[in-house]
């Protein structure tokens, strides 16, 4: 069931990720409704490797 959490929570996801699905942000949103989710589009699992700009650009969306 979903709880209250402390602090605010960004999800970053990458689309192509093979390790880590995409589909899991669903998962981790029902559990958090109050996170932030970010799709960070055509990158794999190192996205702040591959895309650093657009890693980035997330997070300080997220902290303003």
């Amino acid at each position: 069931a979903a709880k209250p959490f402390p602090v605010p929570l960004l999800l970053l996801y990458a689309t192509r990720d093979p390790l880590v699905s995409p589909e899991n942000a669903a998962y981790l949103k029902r559990l958090v409704p109050a996170a932030k989710v970010t799709m960070i589009e055509h990158t794999s699992h190192f996205a702040h490797v591959d895309t650093p700009d657009a890693v980035v650009a997330a997070i300080d969306e997220f902290t303003r």
